[in-house]
């Protein structure tokens, strides 16, 4: 069965935005990639699994679409590109490279004072031969902490940076831990009470 892929108004003006910016350097790039990233969503249409890991949807629902604050943390334009976004108090990060693996230093300071816990999906250990390999990990982070991201070939790694709270704290690491006992039972692997059998 085939899906209509329906692109929102603030998905095709975030698309217009990054050819712009990338065609600042070079307009040919600017043109491929823009088809590239339409004919790969589009493949959605036929293929909606594609987008569909379950864990990975419980952390890209509540990703907002309209944000207060949008700051570039890295990027080599062609190369690579992490942005951080805020919506309120929380602030999402996203990275990508090109072809060639990397490591991204990305340095928290511009959060504000205080203490916040991060959710991050980054790639996996064979994530350069099976594209659906990747670890979700959760850390306390501030503003004084710099992270190393690992980035393998065609790679990418996403964060929420969230106000740590006694309520929130506990709600962030009861869904990290649903989410990588969900991930080890697509794998087949058995648990019983937290423990792997």
């Amino acid at each position: 069965m085939a899906y209509k892929l329906i692109w929102s108004p603030a998905a095709r003006d975030d698309l217009h935005d990054i050819v712009v910016f990338i065609a600042r350097d070079n307009p040919n790039r600017a043109m491929s990639f823009g088809y590239e990233l339409i004919s790969e969503t589009d493949r959605l249409q036929e293929f909606p699994e594609l987008g569909r890991e379950p864990e990975v949807m419980t952390f890209l629902k509540p990703v907002p679409t309209v944000w207060d604050e949008t700051r570039v943390l890295a990027a080599k334009l062609g190369d690579y590109v992490c942005i951080a976004r805020r919506k309120g108090p929380d602030w999402y990060i996203g990275a990508m490279t090109d072809w060639t693996s990397r490591t991204l230093e990305i340095d928290l300071s511009f959060l504000p004072a205080g203490r916040f816990q991060m959710l991050a999906y980054q790639d996996g250990p064979n994530a350069e031969r099976m594209g659906h390999d990747y670890k979700a990990t959760t850390s306390d982070v501030n503003k004084t902490t710099k992270l190393k991201i690992a980035l393998a070939p065609g790679g990418g790694w996403a964060a929420r940076i969230s106000p740590r709270s006694a309520d929130r704290e506990d709600a962030v690491t009861i869904l990290i831990n649903m989410l990588n006992f969900e991930k080890l039972r697509l794998q087949g692997t058995r648990m019983s009470g937290g423990v792997l059998l």
